[in-house]
């Protein structure tokens, strides 16, 4: 399926899952171990770098139950690469417009959600975005706690329509990647080895 072909993220009214913010579980880093184990020996050499972003991916910071991993590829094409073995994996396409940097797959059968994969250009904007923003947030726990009780009040706020719950987080993590750029600068930031 090509990328014009797929449903798009926003297409249609919002899933019917709820935003429910649990507290950090020591299991996710565990379960990110078990699905990248699986993604590694299905996509076989397509993939340079697996990684455990998102909430999840830092200890301490409350998140929806959803273990979000960045698969880092030489290229996006060709797509067959990574597309058709995580098709094989139950997962689907899902376009996102508003993100052409990346392509997001689920499994549409998968309730409640578990795994969210973003497949990205190794060396691109979107991969060192969302590994500084991670180990920022790792590195700094006055702005990670003002994190957790901002997607608690958008949770609450917005518990029934989960792309305005991301939505209403945007500006405070625009913020935060500004202030993740200049802490990396100072720190001589690099992305290190892979997680998995």
């Amino acid at each position: 399926m090509s990328v014009d072909d797929a449903p798009s993220l926003r297409e249609g009214p919002p899933e019917p899952e709820d935003v429910v913010i649990v507290l950090y579980e020591p299991t996710w880093p565990l379960r990110f171990t078990e699905v990248a184990c699986e993604l590694r020996g299905a996509l076989d050499g397509a993939v340079e770098r697996i990684e455990h972003i998102g909430s999840t991916a830092v200890p301490g910071l409350p998140a929806k139950d959803v273990i979000d991993v960045q698969v880092s590829v030489a290229g996006f094409e060709p797509a067959d690469a990574y597309d058709e073995p995580l098709t094989g994996l139950g997962y689907e396409l899902l376009p996102d417009p508003d993100e052409p940097q990346h392509r997001f797959y689920r499994r549409p059968s998968e309730r409640p959600r578990r795994v969210n994969i973003h497949v990205c250009e190794c060396g691109s904007a979107w991969e060192r975005r969302h590994l500084l923003f991670r180990d920022y947030l790792r590195a700094s726990p006055d702005v990670r706690d003002g994190y957790a009780r901002l997607k608690n009040e958008m949770s609450d706020r917005y518990r029934t329509n989960r792309y305005d719950y991301t939505d209403a987080k945007g500006p405070f993590i625009r913020e935060v990647q500004q202030t993740a750029e200049q802490w990396a600068a100072v720190s001589a930031w690099s992305p290190g080895p892979a997680d998995a």
